[in-house]
């Protein structure tokens, strides 16, 4: 008598569910009459995107799928997803429903369908309204903590979204982040497996200033915030979809499938028919997610959050240096507030001095270069001596910042044109996927870094009519960040290339090229100055040995007399002590008249001594930025 409900329970499951039987079924039909699998929204949910072989997901973790085929196959996930609605509860584990588990397709079903949630076995999933009634949302921006060329998982900048409460303060506001999970300090490694997607991609939440302390103190980088006009159904919409993404990975790829890429399905789900992950190209950098998010209508304000690097450099700029140089010994300790009362500056001078030095000991602890039982004594006297004084101005409100990440340039560089050398001539064209060099518009990216992925020049011989690789330049990183009273950062620059270059016979061979070394760059005026130490290989057929490798110096000078104009100077010896061992040295000159957002013209002469033989060439292109 036992034997035969179970049996029949087991053929059965619909029947568990009592009256969704019937009604499951025909729901599934209706699906089917309406190829719902094909609706846009729905493959923005499974982040499904075509393929020569049919539709695959983005995510790539398998708990992310109800069917086997999940990933591969919408209609056979979605149909399934229909008849899971319809599963019994598991009281023990009620998030593991359907419901629970993806808040955003039943959403979105339910309303498709027509579907009467009374007829749900769980209409409702309590663990996740309770989650969304503790956060009250009320409104999202879009945050860009800028591009930090020290560190290789911020070379680019970041982008995250922001949830902001109806009841707490701004700071306490929700951090949403879509970030590899890696402990990798080790850059080119960090490059490699970021490039062919050997880390796992999460979503996260955490309070967002958090994420203020990493980016704006810690790391020294300015936040730009984009409020976005998100609906209170479309935040809805959009933390309905992040709760699906809870503890799931996709494998995370450096150009494409990055923390810019995931953020664009969360808002593509806020707003059906956004499309804005469609509008990407092969590539995604999170500049460009600002300006897709601008360009659809989606910004509303734009808000600018001085890191406490720049606090700290606009408040020394507005003081004479005797305050400075006062204000820095005070927060080192070497003397007492006191010292400022007895120097003979004006009270505004004093009470701005002391603001500085009170700014520039939290930065000592911050960067661990202070004990906290002695910054908290010092900030005391600081602060209790700074009461004394009255208001000063503020330099960080009344500077204007900087240019917006939005209004530099795009990232990736077409170009084309001629070069002569040594009585030859040469059409050049050069395609280059990313990013920024010393010489293209500084406004929206990072004074003095410069990184190029895949930068490949052609040229072609007016003589011969052929065409041959002149540069390609796999990796070309520099930064060149110069120090001061305070900060004194590491200069650094690698490249991996591909380029002509004088052979030991006194023409033209193509050599691969490896560059790795660091230093120090000073600011002198309105120029920069700059010298590394390298060591530098070589391979190629055209050296006796086929290779060379040795130590080198560079010296170089970036100077922008003009907001038109970007000039960088530089001179390289090498000493090749090993393999095909001669003297090689380079002078060049690179200088650009920047005319928009998209277009500049872009001159460059050059001089090479190497094995005895000499050669000189400039060229001048016209760029396009798209």
């Amino acid at each position: 008598m036992i034997c035969f409900p179970l049996f029949f329970l087991l053929l059965c499951p619909a029947a568990i569910a009592g009256f969704g039987g019937e009604y499951a079924q025909g729901l599934i039909a209706r699906a089917e009459e309406m190829r719902l699998w094909e609706d846009p929204y729905w493959l923005t949910l499974g982040h499904y995107r075509p393929t020569p072989l049919g539709m695959v997901s983005r995510v790539d973790d398998p708990d992310f799928f109800l069917h086997e085929n999940g990933k591969t196959d919408p209609k056979a996930e979605l149909l399934l997803t229909v008849e899971a609605l319809f599963d019994p509860p598991t009281p023990e584990a009620p998030r593991l429903h359907t419901v629970c588990r993806f808040p955003a397709r039943t959403r979105w079903l339910v309303e498709k369908l027509a579907i009467d949630t009374g007829k749900l076995p769980v209409p409702v999933c309590e663990p996740y309204e309770e989650r969304i009634k503790r956060l009250a949302p009320e409104s999202v921006s879009l945050s860009f903590p800028a591009a930090y060329i020290n560190s290789p998982a911020s070379m680019f900048g970041h982008t995250l979204l922001i949830i902001r409460s109806q009841n707490t303060s701004d700071l306490v506001a929700q951090a949403v982040n879509y970030a590899a999970v890696t402990n990798e300090t080790f850059g080119p490694s960090y490059a490699f497996k970021g490039v062919f997607g050997l880390y796992q991609g999460y979503f996260s939440m955490q309070p967002y200033y958090e994420k203020i302390q990493e980016y704006s103190h810690v790391s020294r980088r300015d936040i730009w915030e984009y409020s976005l006009n998100l609906t209170e159904v479309e935040i809805r919409r959009l933390l309905d979809h992040l709760w699906e993404l809870d503890k799931i990975y996709s494998d995370y790829f450096f150009f494409d499938e990055n923390c810019s890429h995931a953020l664009l399905y969360l808002l593509d789900a806020a707003r059906p028919g956004l499309s804005l992950e469609k509008q990407t190209g092969p590539w995604v950098i999170p500049t460009d997610t600002i300006r897709l998010a601008m360009e659809n209508g989606l910004v509303e304000e734009r808000t600018f959050r001085p890191s406490k690097e720049t606090t700290m450099r606009r408040m020394a700029a507005a003081l004479p240096e005797k305050a400075r140089a006062l204000a820095r010994a005070v927060a080192r300790g070497d003397k007492e507030p006191e010292a400022l009362a007895q120097s003979g500056l004006d009270e505004q001078t004093r009470a701005l001095a002391l603001d500085y030095a009170a700014e520039t000991l939290q930065y000592f602890l911050i960067s661990r270069q202070v004990e906290k039982q002695d910054y908290k004594g010092r900030y005391i006297r600081i602060l209790t001596a700074r009461s004394k004084l009255g208001p000063a101005p503020n330099p960080v409100e009344e500077a204007e910042p900087p240019a917006p990440p939005e209004d530099g340039h795009l990232s990736a560089l077409f170009a084309a044109g001629a070069m002569a050398r040594d009585g030859d001539s040469y059409v050049l064209v050069r395609l280059r996927p990313a990013y920024h060099g010393l010489v293209d518009d500084p406004d929206g990216y990072a004074t003095g870094a410069q990184i190029f992925f895949g930068d490949l020049v052609l040229r072609m011989s007016a003589e011969t009519m052929n065409w041959e690789v002149h540069r390609l330049d796999a990796v070309n990183i520099v930064s060149v960040a110069p120090v001061d009273g305070l900060f004194s950062p590491m200069s650094w620059m690698a490249r991996v290339a591909l380029e002509q270059r004088l052979d030991s016979g006194g023409g033209d061979s193509l050599a691969g090229v490896l560059e790795l070394g660091g230093g120090k760059a000073l600011r002198l005026g309105p120029a920069t100055v700059y010298g590394f130490v390298l060591a530098e290989a070589a391979a190629s057929e055209g050296l006796e040995r086929s290779h060379a490798l040795g130590p080198a110096l560079r010296a170089g000078l970036l100077l922008q007399p003009h907001d038109r104009l970007s000039v960088h100077a530089c001179a390289q010896y090498t000493h090749f002590a090993v393999g095909d061992k001669h003297d090689r040295a380079v002078i060049g000159l690179d200088a650009q008249v920047h005319l928009s957002q998209r277009h500049a013209v872009q001159g460059s002469v050059r001089a090479v001594d190497s094995h005895g033989y000499s050669a000189t060439e400039a060229g001048l292109a016209v760029n396009i930025y798209f």
